[in-house]
């Protein structure tokens, strides 16, 4: 906001959208940056919003994916809560289960 308002103030160009981190994981955006979007007609680009793989079901609390990014090396996106983060994977899990969805592996894509 404070840029914002600097540009306005100085007659410089205002820019026109930010790119913000939102995930299930991660939703601290809703608290200021997505309403001042709104609020000032800013375009939304979000980043990572499986948060780095981390919400696809490939990563379970009950095992390690044969290959990928582990949790414990990672730095980004980050993970604050990973007990909340396996939580959110088991909802997700469970409704994607519900209604019939299988995860479907890269190799399995590409053929």
């Amino acid at each position: 906001m404070n840029a914002l308002a600097i540009s306005d103030h100085q007659g410089y160009q205002r820019f026109i959208s930010n790119q913000i981190y939102d995930s299930l994981q991660s939703r601290e955006a809703e608290y200021e940056l997505l309403p001042l979007s709104v609020d000032q007609v800013l375009g939304v680009m979000v980043w990572s919003p499986l948060a780095g793989g981390l919400l696809t079901g490939k990563y379970r609390r009950d095992r390690s994916p044969d290959n990928g990014r582990h949790i414990e090396a990672r730095t980004e996106p980050p993970v604050r809560d990973v007990e909340q983060l396996y939580r959110t994977v088991d909802v997700i899990v469970e409704i994607a289960e519900a209604r019939g969805s299988r995860r479907l592996t890269w190799r399995s894509r590409i053929s």
